[in-house]
């Protein structure tokens, strides 16, 4: 008679190299957009920062929770943007002392330069990922994003219990 065991298989090590590859390839990508930003006196927290003030007037703690990011650190390239005038801050009906920034016309052309200066590399990869490929890995990516808030979530709830 056989048993079988209802336990989850342990795929730790498996876990540790995943996460480890995608830390080194994180720090690959963010290099390599930086560089191709570089010469338009730009980075890829910037780029990231003006997509989102490009598409929908956000509020800084929107941004910085969609990067994952500080409040402090979103709003100091916010500030930054903003004295360059690559974005504007407007009255936030919801939120008197939570401005919704948007991009400046000045902003809209910014945008399109960084998109141009990383249009090669993009494609380069684009052409090399199926998109079957980028769907699953969006998938596995937004899946371990929830995972983590899961865990960060039975974590701080875990602290509260003590």
């Amino acid at each position: 008679m056989s048993t079988t065991s209802s336990a989850a298989p342990d795929h730790t090590d498996l876990v540790r190299l995943m996460l480890r590859d995608l830390t080194v390839t994180t720090s690959i990508l963010h290099a390599r957009a930086d560089a191709k930003l570089s010469p338009i006196g730009q980075n890829l927290s910037r780029w990231q920062a003006m997509s989102w003030y490009g598409s929908v007037p956000s509020t800084v703690p929107t941004v910085a929770r969609s990067m994952d990011q500080s409040r402090q650190y979103i709003q100091r390239i916010t500030d930054e943007l903003a004295n360059d005038g690559y974005v504007v801050a407007n009255p936030n009906p919801a939120h008197r002392r939570s401005p919704l920034f948007s991009a400046t016309p000045e902003g809209l052309v910014l945008i399109d330069e960084m998109e141009a200066a990383v249009g090669n590399w993009t494609k380069h990869l684009s052409d090399a990922l199926s998109e079957h490929e980028l769907h699953s890995f969006r998938a596995t990516l937004a899946h371990l994003r929830d995972l983590a808030a899961a865990f960060d979530m039975h974590e701080f709830q875990s602290s509260v219990a003590r």
